[in-house]
C-alpha cells in the first residue's frame, strides 16, 4: 500500500542522534540519515539521490527467530513484488525539500505491513 507522506516524513519516523556524522548540512539535508520508528522495530536509512530523497529498511525487530534477509514482502498488493526482500526494500520515494516552507513534500511511502 502507497501512503501520501506528510510533510514531517509521516508520524512514525524519529531521528537517531548522530546519524550527519557531525559534517554540516543544508537544511535540505537534515532529513538524511539513520530513522527509527517509534515503537522500536524499525530503522530506515534516508538518502539523496538525483534531488528527490529516499528511504530504505535497514534493519527490523520482528524476525521470528529467523535472519533479516529471509522475509519477503508477501502482504503486497502486486503478486509479481510479493517475493522481494524487507530488508533493503525502498520505503519511500520521490520526496522533495520545499525550501519556501522548510518542509519535505509530496513523497510517497510504502507500509510492508
Amino acid at each position: 500500500m502507497l501512503l501520501k507522506c506528510a510533510p514531517v516524513l509521516c508520524l512514525f519516523l524519529f531521528i537517531i542522534p548522530g546519524a550527519l556524522n557531525g559534517r554540516q548540512v543544508s537544511n535540505r539535508e537534515k532529513i538524511c540519515g539513520k530513522w527509527k520508528s517509534t515503537d522500536n522495530s524499525l530503522i530506515i536509512q534516508v538518502y539523496l539521490q538525483n534531488s528527490q530523497f529516499r528511504a530504505k529498511i535497514i534493519w527490523y525487530s520482528n524476525t521470528g527467530g529467523k535472519p533479516l534477509d529471509y522475509w519477503k514482502d508477501v502482504h503486497n498488493p502486486d503478486p509479481a513484488l510479493r517475493k522481494r526482500k524487507i530488508l533493503g526494500m525502498e520505503i519511500l520515494r520521490n520526496l522533495i525539500y520545499n525550501a519556501g516552507s522548510n518542509s519535505w513534500e509530496n513523497g510517497m511511502v510504502y507500509d510492508s505491513r
